[in-house]
């Protein structure tokens, strides 16, 4: 199966594929087994992985809901995990929109990972991940990947995602509908030097503290 493994991994790269053929592929492979990435000698990936990493939202919504698991870890890395960062510098959202675009389906690949059980609090070697965005959405300069992040910081609190020094205080039901339109609002303390946060939804209104 090994020439079929490869095909797939090809197609993780884009969204230009026949269904067919992928439907056909998922269902002599089992989408879960690590696979060599040609360009990386020697090193294993996950189909799973290798789409999220390509923005290949069409391809993510074909292995979920035929069974890939975005809690793998494939040589110490987990697809999920990855779905913090954005792809593209400040300055490319000077240009044009696509890095906007982009944003947007790594958010919707996320949520998508969140509802076929993706654990908000996964760790990677040692370091789980909900610790690691709240820490970066509280400290982390402001830019892109600040922006981003904190929409990402959201979806992980509206499924559940918490640590033993940080349990979100929801004030109201999350819409999962509407998610990835909330927003978050940095709070002073009120000391001078911490700040708190909320999550409000589109009226402005108060859906998590944090």
């Amino acid at each position: 199966m090994e020439n079929e493994a490869q095909r797939l991994l090809e197609l993780c790269k884009t969204e230009d594929f026949d269904t067919n053929e992928v439907t056909r592929l998922i269902s002599l492979l089992d989408v879960n087994e690590p696979v060599s990435d040609p360009s990386w000698k020697g090193h294993k990936t996950s189909f799973l992985k290798e789409c999220s990493d390509n923005t290949n939202l069409k391809m993510a919504k074909l292995l979920l809901e035929n069974g890939a698991d975005p809690n793998i870890k494939v040589e110490e890395e987990n697809p999920f995990w990855d779905m913090q960062y954005n792809d593209y510098s400040d300055d490319a959202y000077e240009d044009d929109n696509y890095a906007y675009q982009s944003d947007e389906k790594r958010l919707a690949i996320a949520q998508l990972m969140l509802e076929h059980g993706a654990d908000p609090c996964i760790a990677v070697e040692d370091e789980d991940l909900f610790s690691y965005v709240l820490y970066e959405v509280f400290n982390g300069d402001s830019g892109h990947l600040w922006e981003y992040r904190t929409r990402f910081f959201i979806l992980l609190v509206a499924y559940g995602g918490k640590n033993s020094y940080c349990i979100p205080d929801i004030i109201k039901p999350f819409d999962k509908n509407k998610v990835t339109e909330y927003d978050f609002v940095l709070v002073p303390a009120g000391d001078g030097y911490h700040y708190t946060g909320n999550i409000v939804d589109e009226n402005y209104e108060i859906v998590a503290k944090i």
